[in-house]
Order: C-alpha cells, then structure tokens, then sequence
C-alpha cells in the first residue's frame, strides 16, 4: 500500500534527523508532518487534536509560512468549511512568503469553487509568475478558461499541465479543451487524454492497489460549461418553453427543446459541480466523454461501445444533468454533420 503524505515526509525528516539530530530544520518539519497523523489505534486524524497541534505550533513558529498554511488545509477538511475562513489563512501564510507558489494555487481553487472565475485566474496567474510548469496552477487557470469557454487558452494551460500532473481529472479537461477548441487541435484529437483515463482506470479497477495512487485517490471535483447561448449559437434548436421540474424537492429549470424532430429537456442553470467518489462513477465519467471523442470522429460503433459501457456502471444521481447539458452543448457548439448530430440527440435520450 503506498504510503499517505505525512508518513512519508516524517520518514524523510525523522532520516535528516538521524544524520544529524540538531537538524532545527527537519525538527520541526518532524512536528509538523506529524500533525494529521493518527492516534494509536485510530484510521482517521481527530480534528480536535489537529486543531491543538496547529495552534501549538503557531505559538512556537509565528513565522512561519508553512503553520498558516496548514490551518488552511485543516479549515478546508472540516465538514461544512467556509471558503472565508480558507481563504483568510491562506492571506497569512502568504504573508510570511510572498513566493509561495502553492499558496497561490490554493488561493486560486478556493475562488473557482466559489465560482469567481476572475478572481481564481488572478491567484493562478500569480502562481504561474512564480513557477511557470506549475502543474496544479496550469491544471487550475484551465478549468477556469474552460468555464470561460476560452477553449484554446485552456488547452495550452492544460497541455502545459498534461507533461506533470498525475491527475487524471487533467487529461479529461485536457480532452474537453481540444473537443471544443478551434484551434489546430481537433475534435478527435480529444481521443487521446480520454481513452488515457480510460485505460487508467480499468487497470486501477483490476487491480486495487493502484487506487491508492494519486491521479486515483481522493475527490474528483468536475465543473461543466455554462448552457447559456446567444441566438446564432443554437444551429436549428427550436425552444419551446420553459417548465419547472421538480426532482428529489429541488426545483431545476428545464427547458423544452426539439433538434431534428426529437423532443427532450435541458437544464437551463447551471448545474452543481459533478464530485465522483466512488472508482466505478469515475469509469463511467471517463467512458462517456471517450465516447462523445469517437462520435465526434465519426466512429460511431466505438462510440456506441463506450457509451453502452458507460450506462452499466455505478453512477451518482448528478451524472443525468450533467451529460444531458454536455452533450446538449456539444450540438450547439460544434458545426456537426446531420448524421453526428442525430447520434448526440438519440444517445441523449439512451442516458441512463
């Protein structure tokens, strides 16, 4: 089983520590990797001691950058955590180091998830002035421009991000990016980062020690595009009315929509970010967008394997909306064929 950050790093300092037992350095890198470390007997760190640690070691390191960053990433994993309170120590601990990348990027995400796309591009620029092949500020600024549906922007940032991330929720915004770009980038060229997850992840399903590592691990956060479009995007879609849907007592605001003759619904807001916890949501995410690439490339039979693959796998309740826009905006986006398009349209109807 590969081993958790913090094990890790107090391997390292506790080895430091052993060549030189004065080493202040790697004495308190020593106290601080040991923060989120278990009790004896406990799985799970306690947020109670965590917290006690923390401010400990405030107390002892004022100065130092890496506590108020710490606290930060505490605030963040606490349950119903607030953004502000993220925010306001990642300002500290950016206050002690004006060139910390990381703080930056973290700044960065803690605006994007708010939804302040302006205001995340502005923190991952400052981390990209700092460390240019950032990996995580490239992956960052990119998904930002996706939201902004500055397409070829985010394909350079996220190609950029491709060569060092381990995470594969890159390569899907990577593929995402050449799918929509006008770029020399085209649509098929979406092929290669998605069947690249796909792939991944099969292996990581077939063999569960490989779901410990990190393009694996943890919460995958995905956003999608904004649904709204001006007239001369719409390419033929009829409107007909809007109509509120109520579905497990939220009220989405659906959208009436005929393409070639075909009649289906559209979420007109912009839906909650997707979060996949589970390895088999993860495969299914991966499965649909590879098949939207080999639609787009006109490899239908491909496209239909993935796409019946896809709907036999274990999916939350978000996936529905999330793909039904998707693939609405593909129609409204792309100039496609007729016959791509009457495939996007029936396979909206085969969602599962």
């Amino acid at each position: 089983m590969a081993k958790l950050a913090w094990e890790a790093a107090e391997d390292e300092y506790q080895k430091a520590l052993n060549l030189d037992k004065n080493n202040k350095d790697a004495d308190i890198g020593l106290e601080m990797a040991q923060v989120f470390k278990p009790e004896d007997g406990q799985q799970n760190y306690s947020q109670e001691i965590v917290d006690t640690k923390l401010d400990q070691l405030l107390t002892d390191y004022p100065d130092s950058y890496e506590v108020y960053f710490m606290k930060a990433l505490s605030e963040e994993g606490k349950p119903y955590s607030h953004p502000e309170e993220v925010a306001k120590w990642i300002h500290l601990s950016l206050e002690k180091k004006k060139d910390f990348t990381m703080g930056y990027v973290k700044l960065g995400g803690v605006y994007q998830r708010k939804g302040k796309i302006v205001e995340a591009i502005k923190e991952y620029k400052h981390a990209l002035d700092i460390e240019p092949n950032n990996s995580y500020a490239n992956d960052g600024i990119g998904t930002c421009y996706l939201e902004q549906k500055k397409f070829t922007e985010a394909e350079k940032a996220l190609f950029n991000a491709y060569h060092t991330s381990a995470a594969l929720t890159t390569f899907l915004s990577l593929g995402d990016a050449r799918l929509f770009s006008d770029s020399s980038f085209a649509a098929e060229d979406a092929y290669d980062p998605y069947k690249f997850t796909v792939d991944q992840i099969a292996k990581a399903i077939a063999n569960p020690k490989l779901q410990n590592d990190e393009q694996m691990n943890g919460t995958w956060f995905y956003n999608y595009f904004p649904s709204e479009t001006t007239d001369d995007q719409k390419k033929g879609v009829e409107i007909q009315s809007t109509i509120n849907i109520n579905n497990n007592d939220a009220v989405m605001h659906m959208t009436g929509v005929v393409i070639n003759g075909t009649s289906f619904v559209v979420i007109d807001d912009q839906a909650d970010p997707i979060y996949l916890y589970e390895i088999e949501e993860k495969y299914a995410f991966a499965l649909y967008n590879l098949s939207f690439a080999y639609a787009m490339k006109g490899d239908f039979d491909n496209a239909d394997k993935y796409f019946d693959e896809a709907n036999k796998q274990k999916k939350n309740n978000q996936f529905f909306s999330f793909f039904v826009n998707k693939m609405y905006f593909i129609i409204r986006q792309k100039d496609l064929d007729a016959e791509t398009q009457d495939w996007f349209v029936q396979h909206i109807l085969l969602l599962k």
